[in-house]
């Protein structure tokens, strides 16, 4: 069996041929039958589609990352097999929907994913280009706010800054974050998360995977508060936290981000909620580094007037960040697993992007059933128009998320 193999280099795009495989050598090849697995591709995905796809295996799960399509004489596909949820990713020149045989492969690729883990936290760049950065320790401003386990920066694909931290706004906002205003044990208060208030994240350990065609940061993160110790002083889990942030390799256009956040009660009576008034805000939330020229939409159109409390899958922000003219965006999509599909959004023009859930009833976290919730990010160049978020949001909808056992 031939393989060749090669790989995109820094942010310049060039979605390379992950391998090719010659058919007469794999006709020839007498181990080939015993390493053929049977895949489906999804029916929604169009011609041409460039953004990753989730192929899924029928039967068992291979070990192994790496696969190409013997049918295909050329075969400019990049795949990626994710082991933990058993999601084959594609990416590149796809054949059409349904059912193809991969055939596993020699060789493997080199990484396109570099990981920096610095005194704060850990920074994942595609190249030389950075994509985000995880804030692992506690951050506070001038000693207040304190806060760790979020996301920020989020850059575009020009490495201009979309998201903020400790805007002036609303300085407990901090880039892509997950945070909820109630937070209950029992009929006790503790603290206020969404505002950072005698409430902190403590993030235990981090664990990468990197490959070609994505890289995923995975974390293990526990709620603490001040109101719950044991008689040594010693702060009381009350939430575990498990987070994984997958990042896929870029296009010309755009990159995708997906996020998995899992919670799971490590105490009797746990519940949280938003705020207690009809916006009640809390949970998924992008707080977008505001454009003087930005523009939101979401499933009704453009916003004229900030958006409060209506159902949408998914809303789009996009504007010119940083120096120069250059107009870029991002787009928040929310998976159909979600307790509720189309989720309910507060959308501020001032960079506010909030998926709504629960809304300012609580509800119940427990031990043996986790919350899992997932949302991805488009990050894209151009405008809404560009950044085909429709298409996007029909591809995202059909990912096979089960829940996941860390």
């Amino acid at each position: 069996m031939q393989i060749l193999a090669c790989r995109r280099r820094g942010a310049n795009f060039t979605v390379g041929l992950a391998f090719l495989l010659s058919l007469s050598a794999c006709q020839l090849g007498t181990k080939s039958f015993a390493s053929t697995f049977r895949i489906r591709i999804p029916q929604e995905i169009a011609e041409g589609w460039s953004a990753p796809v989730a192929a899924t295996f029928e039967g068992r799960v291979p070990s192994v990352r790496a696969f190409v399509f013997p049918a295909l004489p050329s075969n400019e596909i990049l795949a990626q097999l994710d082991q933990k949820t058993g999601i084959l990713w594609l990416m590149g020149d796809l054949p059409t929907p349904g059912f193809h045989q991969v055939v596993q492969a020699s060789e493997e690729q080199e990484p396109a994913f570099q990981v920096l883990k610095k005194a704060q936290g850990y920074l994942i760049s595609e190249g030389e280009r950075p994509i985000f950065f995880y804030q692992a320790s506690p951050k506070s401003l001038r000693g207040e706010l304190p806060r760790a386990g979020y996301v920020h920066p989020v850059y575009g694909l020009e490495g201009e800054v979309l998201t903020h931290d400790f805007p002036e706004d609303h300085p407990h906002h901090r880039g892509v974050f997950w945070a909820w205003h109630q937070l209950w044990v029992g009929d006790q208060r503790m603290g206020d998360p969404w505002l950072s208030k005698d409430f902190l994240k403590k993030v235990k350990d981090v664990n990468i995977v990197r490959g070609p065609l994505f890289s995923i940061l995975e974390a293990n993160v526990l709620w603490t508060s001040k109101f719950q110790s044991d008689e040594s002083g010693i702060a009381i889990p009350l939430v575990q936290e498990r987070v994984r942030i997958q990042a896929f390799i870029s296009t010309p256009t755009h990159q995708v981000i997906d996020f998995h956040i899992q919670l799971i009660a490590l105490v009797p009576g746990v519940r949280i909620g938003g705020s207690e008034n009809p916006r009640g805000y809390s949970g998924f939330t992008v707080r977008i580094h505001a454009s003087p020229d930005g523009r939101i939409h979401d499933g009704w159109g453009v916003l004229e007037e900030d958006r409060i409390g209506q159902s949408s899958p998914w809303a789009h922000y996009s504007g010119t960040f940083g120096a120069g003219d250059v107009v870029s965006g991002l787009g928040i999509l929310a998976h159909p697993s979600l307790p509720e599909f189309p989720p309910r959004w507060l959308l501020r023009h001032y960079g506010m992007q909030n998926v709504v859930y629960p809304g300012r009833h609580t509800v119940n976290l427990l031990r043996d059933h986790p919350l899992d919730l997932h949302y991805r990010i488009i990050v894209h160049r151009g405008t809404f128009k560009d950044a085909m978020i429709l298409q996007h949001q029909r591809v995202y909808e059909v990912v096979p998320f089960e829940p996941l056992s860390f």
